[in-house]
């Protein structure tokens, strides 16, 4: 096991050092290819821009607004549950916030009915809206032991006026394969049919169900992203399509319901397959964080597989990806570039057809990391996965 571990540390030596050069090479090539030529900068600085809530919800990971007013915000502490031994014992269960863009204020919400035996770890949501008054909030949730592997869905109620909104738990989606294949490494769902959704996996292997810290060593090796980037044969995450089915069981109780789920895999070859988002035209687009890309894809309906159409290379890694249906673009959370110090994490903005001009919107150093950003109006709402706080950015567009 000694000879073993120090040709792993060796090797890991000499990947790193690779990995320097290789990825110096990748990032000027992008920012020399196609795309990145209509990359300016910056359009706007953070200079407008208020962290609300330093001292509320920390890791505001995935954001989505309901409408111009209202937003929802998954929020967790990462680092301890994914960076301490024990985390998946020790760390507190996350949040959903809702932003009140009427009032500028963040605010967790009960989650009513939600089971109490359950851990509630949040990560990517998405919102399925039937009408004005009515919607549905999926959120991925890594439960570890305490609940395993599973989709929460939430019904969204607002009061007539709008002015309230709370969120009550329905059913958990949990198949098997989440269990085996996927137990803390799902990222993001987009639905693609009233009980049809791709979800991304963006991890090699699946972690141990005691928690991230807990994994064997064969599994920090082959999700560790530094070797991943280095060889394509470990770029093995993947997206899932899955179809599930409600059962109503009346004469057990009136809210009573058994969820049965079908899932297979419906693409692969990915670095790390990340956010996920799909337009109001059913155009899907995948980041792959590791790559420094975001593909464009197609949903075969005959078989619910997606094959890759173009990759859009980016001058930033970036993290999870919203469609905003007034402008017809999407929103990136990007992350600082390593290798260029100047330029630091924010958000950038995708034209979704195609050249799929990139513009980098806006670049901050008012959070450390970013994870998400999303717009509505004029209005843009930036995350971190590890620090406490809402980027709040008015009037920017």
């Amino acid at each position: 096991m000694m000879a073993f571990l120090k040709i792993v540390g060796a090797f890991g030596i000499v990947a790193a050092f690779l990995c320097n050069s290789i990825q110096v090479r990748r990032i000027a090539s992008t920012l020399g290819g196609e795309f990145a030529k209509e990359i300016p900068h910056s359009v706007f600085d953070d200079e407008r821009c208020t962290v609300l809530h330093a001292d509320l919800g920390i890791g505001l990971e995935d954001v989505t607004w309901l409408n111009k007013r209202w937003a929802f915000i998954s929020s967790d502490d990462r680092v301890e549950l994914w960076e301490t031994k024990d985390g998946a014992k020790t760390t507190a269960n996350g949040n959903i916030f809702l932003f009140d863009n009427t009032e500028v204020k963040l605010s967790a919400l009960p989650l009513q009915n939600f089971p109490e035996s359950v851990a509630f770890h949040p990560h990517g949501i998405f919102l399925r809206k039937a009408d004005a008054e009515r919607a549905e909030l999926f959120v991925i949730n890594h439960a570890y032991f305490q609940g395993g592997e599973r989709i929460e869905v939430f019904s969204v109620h607002t009061d007539l006026e709008g002015s309230f909104i709370s969120l009550i738990w329905k059913y958990s989606i949990d198949p098997p394969i989440f269990q085996t294949d996927a137990m803390g490494v799902l990222n993001d769902l987009v639905l693609v049919s009233p009980n049809g959704f791709f979800v991304t996996r963006y991890m090699n292997l699946a972690d141990s169900p005691a928690g991230r810290g807990h994994n064997s060593l064969k599994t920090r090796f082959f999700n560790d992203g530094l070797f991943t980037a280095l060889l394509p044969p470990l770029q093995t995450t993947e997206v899932y399509y899955c179809n599930f089915s409600e059962t109503h069981h009346s004469l057990r109780s009136p809210d009573a319901v058994s969820i049965h789920t079908e899932c297979h895999v419906a693409a692969g070859g990915f670095a790390m397959a990340n956010g996920i988002t799909i337009t109001d035209q059913g155009k899907i687009f995948v980041v792959d964080v590791l790559q420094l890309s975001v593909w464009a894809v197609a949903h075969n309906r005959t078989d619910n597989t997606l094959t890759k159409l173009k990759e859009i290379r980016l001058p930033n890694a970036v993290d999870n990806v919203e469609f905003d249906e007034d402008s017809g673009n999407i929103y990136m959370g990007a992350l600082p570039n390593l290798f260029h110090p100047t330029e630091v994490g924010g958000a950038l903005q995708m034209q979704t057809k195609e050249p799929y001009t990139v513009v980098n919107i806006m670049q901050t150093t008012k959070l450390g990391q970013v994870s998400c950003a999303a717009r509505s109006g004029s209005t843009l709402l930036v995350g971190s996965p590890i620090h406490r706080g809402l980027l709040y950015c008015p009037g920017q567009f």
